[in-house]
């Protein structure tokens, strides 16, 4: 590609992930709240996190990092500060806006935090969870984890589903309630607003890896470097799979000719969401298939 085919690619593409410009993207957002959809992003905010993200991966993975052939010795010599700005640290960096937007947690209009404390009575860890009244006479709640959609054991609901105390029941299974005992008015609300909010962040997640493949800042080769890291590291450590195929075809079409060297910290974040989180989206997302040098994944 030619410097001037290149310039050309990225003037065409600074209209994506430039969300202010990006009119088909705007139109969108405005259709969703037109719909119902209660932002927890501006657009602004989500250009702050798509910007934010870019430089922080600039500046995990520095150009003289990537490019194998070439180190700088003496007082320059570059010490890789990957373990040190893992996922887990990015997030705590971000407002608890954009991390319930980045971890696609579930939003409602009451919600409050479970500790989990050992046999000693300290605190160990938690999660979030929100309540969802599906009481059609009188009030009935159900407690759902923020996190992996995991309904909290009622008995009720349990039974009505022929499940035990220690079965799961997630929250898109209690779309086949008897609509003649209970509302699920308020159910529904959430359900569509988590997958508004799954669909923006993975539009967003599409724009940040434009952005840093084009980056004023860096070269194209060296970008593209980058964002393959990026979209590996960012579905493996938040346990997500971005769905929409033109996601897909960044990682398997336009860009499978540049080899990377691996750079990922194995296991760093292994243990990054207190529990594995499950998909619960009708629509099951398609597997990412990525590809690194010695390492092929099925």
């Amino acid at each position: 590609m030619t410097v001037e085919e290149e310039e050309k690619i990225r003037k065409q593409d600074k209209q994506l992930y430039d969300l202010n410009k990006n009119k088909d993207f705007l139109k969108k957002y405005k259709e969703m709240i037109k719909n119902g959809y209660d932002p927890i992003l501006s657009i602004d905010g989500m250009q702050y996190l798509l910007d934010y993200i870019v430089r922080w991966y600039e500046i995990k993975y520095p150009d003289v990092e990537l490019q194998e052939y070439m180190e700088r010795v003496g007082e320059y010599a570059v010490k890789p500060i990957a373990p040190y700005m893992d996922t887990k640290q990015l997030l705590s960096r971000l407002s608890d806006r954009m991390v319930t937007f980045m971890r696609r947690l579930y939003r409602g209009c009451a919600g409050g935090y479970r500790r989990l404390v050992n046999a000693q009575g300290e605190e160990i860890g938690g999660y979030g969870v929100i309540a969802i009244n599906i009481g059609k006479d009188s009030w009935k709640n159900v407690y759902v984890n923020t996190t992996n959609g995991l309904v909290e054991y009622d008995q009720e609901i349990y039974d009505y589903f022929g499940y035990r105390k220690n079965d799961e029941l997630y929250i898109y299974e209690l779309a086949n309630i008897d609509k003649s005992k209970y509302n699920i008015e308020e159910l529904e609300k959430v359900t569509k607003l988590s997958q508004d909010d799954w669909d923006l962040c993975n539009d967003l997640m599409y724009f940040t890896a434009l952005k840093m493949i084009y980056s004023d800042d860096t070269v194209l080769n060296l970008g593209i470097k980058r964002t393959k890291i990026f979209l590996e590291e960012i579905q493996r450590d938040l346990n997500i799979k971005f769905i929409e195929s033109k996601i897909e075809n960044l990682i398997d079409k336009e860009l499978p000719n540049v080899k990377i060297k691996s750079m990922l910290v194995n296991d760093k974040n292994k243990d990054l969401l207190d529990e594995p989180k499950k998909l619960v989206l009708e629509n099951k997302p398609k597997k990412v298939v990525v590809k690194r040098k010695n390492d092929e994944r099925k």
